[in-house]
């Protein structure tokens, strides 16, 4: 008797040992994950939960962190070094905290502090007015500061003692009669001396001042809007009142402010004429008391290189798109134009849109826009120039994305995460899926580029991790992050929601709540097309003492999770745990715990069917 021949059945095993993390696309690899929480990369190749975080400080407002020989952060009007607080006055608001030597610079309030000399600290502008009951002068003076009394608005005879302000001319020349040539020749050295209580006191240490506008005396009398200071002279006898600085220039009259008790102010308008005593004054009128000031540009991003702050603006009301650097070691002054190579320097850009980030890359200052870049190359102003790629930039508010990790430029454009590396920029955030993102603060530790980000339909944030050694992105949690900083052996980060400033590895204050996570599988068994038995499912892990780990099964798409499995971690080793899944054309595995736990490896055994 014959007896029909029984096919064997097809059995496969298949190990899943090496993890690829996040990837929340419909069609992923089955070592990966479609959604996950508080998972990480650090072990690598396995997948584990994260370690608790630490809690640095909880502070009352915080908007600003920066990491020098100390971390220093903004605490409402506060800024705390270290363990010293200092009362700044500072407005309310999200911050930016710029390094320059032991300076740390904070915008928009545009102050600075030296954060290892706490009592150096003030503002970047000053706006000098002289005081009530105060008389002015403006006058001209030799480099010292002594007064040129013997000045005429009329050429004198040929004298070799004499020198005359020649007023025909816009701006007025001071001529010297020169014996040798037996001609007059032009002054070419001309200094201007400011008089009035108080005005040395708040100049010192700035380069440039400007004054305020009068059309008068601007138009008809030649006293300009902005000049270098040459020196300055404090008067500490008499708390300041005989102040006086001197800047370089020419001024083809006398001028006296006079302010009463009011603040009313009369000008006088006075003749040189050959002697330190006043003739009659040739012009009287009202208008405000003398104001001295000095300005910094209201910058939109600002960023160290070179030791030279930049910064940049766009306005469009007012016209203006420009980029600006201060001074050479001096983030006091910005308008110092006099042709050195210490200059300040400020360029128009053409291209149209805000600017959305900045940051200093292989020591040259980047700018960007949504839909470029601009790189500054050079030494000095006079061969600055401006190199511009238009390409992939920087999303509109998320300037705080920016960040190097292992020597490449991380940030957040409007097609995901950027990576640029000095040419053009790629995006490597394709495992994100097609969720759009806004909002993204971002910072670096060791080889991982973290990335805090808010979905755009849910307005939730989460934290993403990338990490740059292995091409990984795993996610963490709902974490809110405004600012990062890395600090020693640890990234500090600005809590946005808990108003705290938290650490990454747990410095400060450890959490002692074990850290829940879950990691969810996509598709499994969508690569075989016939119908399948997954005869035995295997997870090997480790799990700290006291971990809680549930197993759930979803069987094609139900949409029904099933619980086939609970685990307590009871001793510090590796165990598998067995799972028997019934006939189905693909499922999905979802693995939830609380506490430390490392997966190694997920085996299955896979006996194949037929097509129906």
């Amino acid at each position: 008797m014959q007896y029909p021949l029984l096919s064997e059945i097809q059995t496969v095993r298949e190990v899943i040992d090496t993890f690829g993390g996040y990837n929340h696309n419909p069609r992923i690899g089955e070592a990966e994950f479609y959604d996950m929480e508080n998972m990480t990369s650090s072990f690598y190749p396995t997948i584990s939960s994260r370690k608790t975080r630490g809690e640095y400080v909880s502070a009352e407002n915080p908007q600003g962190i920066i990491a020098k020989d100390m971390l220093c952060y903004i605490d409402g009007v506060n800024f705390v070094a270290g363990e010293t607080t200092v009362n700044m006055s500072l407005m309310s608001g999200q911050k930016q905290l710029v390094s320059m030597g032991a300076y740390v610079i904070i915008l928009p309030d545009k102050k600075y502090i030296n954060t290892l000399d706490t009592e150096d600290r003030g503002n970047i502008e000053f706006s000098f007015v002289m005081p009530r009951s105060s008389t002015a002068w403006i006058d001209m003076c030799d480099s010292s500061g002594e007064e040129l009394t013997v000045l005429s608005t009329i050429a004198p005879p040929d004298d070799t003692s004499v020198m005359w302000m020649d007023n025909s001319s816009n701006p007025p020349v001071l001529k010297k009669y020169f014996s040798e040539t037996e001609s007059w020749m032009n002054v070419t050295e001309t200094y201007i001396k400011i008089s009035s209580p108080g005005i040395a006191h708040v100049c010192t240490g700035f380069d440039n001042i400007k004054l305020n506008e009068n059309s008068v005396l601007n138009d008809e009398y030649g006293l300009k809007t902005s000049y270098e200071i040459h020196d300055v002279f404090i008067d500490s006898e008499q708390d300041g009142k005989n102040d006086y600085i001197i800047v370089k220039g020419v001024l083809g009259y006398r001028i006296r402010y006079v302010c009463d008790e009011h603040y009313y102010c009369f000008i006088d308008v006075y003749k040189y004429n050959g002697t330190s005593s006043l003739n009659e004054s040739i012009d009287f009128m009202d208008g405000d008391p003398l104001i001295v000031r000095n300005e910094m540009p209201d910058l939109d991003y600002i960023i160290e290189s070179g030791n030279r702050l930049w910064g940049c603006r766009y306005d469009a009301a007012n016209k203006i798109n420009e980029i600006y650097a201060s001074k050479l070691g001096d983030f006091k002054n910005w308008n110092s134009f006099s042709g050195l190579s210490t200059d300040s320097y400020a360029v128009s850009c053409g291209t149209d849109g805000k600017w959305t980030g900045a940051v200093t890359y292989y020591g040259y200052p980047l700018f960007f826009k949504e839909n470029y870049i601009y790189k500054v190359y050079g030494d000095y102003p006079s061969n600055f120039q401006l190199q511009i790629t238009s390409c992939r930039g920087v999303q509109d508010g998320c300037a705080h994305s920016l960040a190097i990790v292992n020597e490449a430029l991380f940030y957040k454009s409007r097609d995901g995460v950027c990576i640029y590396d000095g040419s053009l920029p790629s995006v490597i955030s394709a495992a994100l899926g097609t969720v759009s993102y806004d909002s993204a603060c971002g910072g670096r530790f060791n080889n991982k580029y973290y990335i805090s980000m808010r979905n755009t339909q849910s307005e939730k944030y989460s934290m993403f991790v990338y990490d740059a050694a292995n091409g990984l992105w795993h996610r963490e949690d709902g974490t809110h992050a405004a600012a990062f900083a890395s600090y020693r052996d640890d990234l500090y980060y600005i809590d946005a929601d808990l108003k705290k400033i938290m650490t990454v590895n747990g410095t400060g204050t450890p959490q002692t709540e074990p850290v829940e996570w879950y990691c969810l599988s996509g598709a499994l068994g969508l690569s075989v097309i016939d119908k399948k038995y997954i005869s035995r499912l295997l997870i090997r892990m480790s799990l700290d003492i006291g971990t809680v780990v549930r197993l759930y099964i979803q069987y094609d798409s139900s949409g029904d999770w099933i619980n086939v499995g609970t685990v307590i971690g009871t001793s510090l080793r590796s165990f598998a745990v067995p799972i028997r899944p019934r006939r189905c054309d693909h499922f999905q595995l979802k693995i939830t715990g609380k506490g430390g736990a490392r997966i190694f490896s997920i085996s299955k055994a896979i006996e194949q069917g037929s097509d129906m």
